[in-house]
């Protein structure tokens, strides 16, 4: 099983617009590829800049394949029409994620 975790950093200004754009635009696209499952959508504790507000979301995929496709094809051209919106207010990175078996 495979993660694909992304971290937006947003300016306060702009937490909500990005809010409502992860529920509404960004989330529904990943689940309506079929390529990935089990959304989860956090809020990163600790600032990592003044009068910012970070979050991150996840999606399982049972391919790394298949994950990297989404992000490659789907998720960029969505995160940088945001990002051109909020007028650069907004970074982000992505980590692809194996899951290890514990006992």
């Amino acid at each position: 099983m495979y993660i694909l975790n992304t971290s937006f950093h947003v300016t306060e200004r702009y937490a909500d617009r990005f809010i409502d754009w992860a529920r509404n635009t960004y989330i529904p696209s990943a689940l309506s590829s079929g390529l990935l499952t089990e959304p989860l959508f956090t809020r990163i504790l600790m600032q990592v800049e003044p009068g910012t507000v970070s979050f991150a979301i996840h999606f399982h995929c049972p391919s790394l394949a298949d994950a990297e496709k989404w992000h490659d094809n789907e998720a960029g051209p969505l995160k940088e029409s945001l990002h051109k919106e909020l007028q650069g207010e907004m970074v982000f990175f992505s980590t692809f994620m194996e899951k290890v078996e514990i006992l």
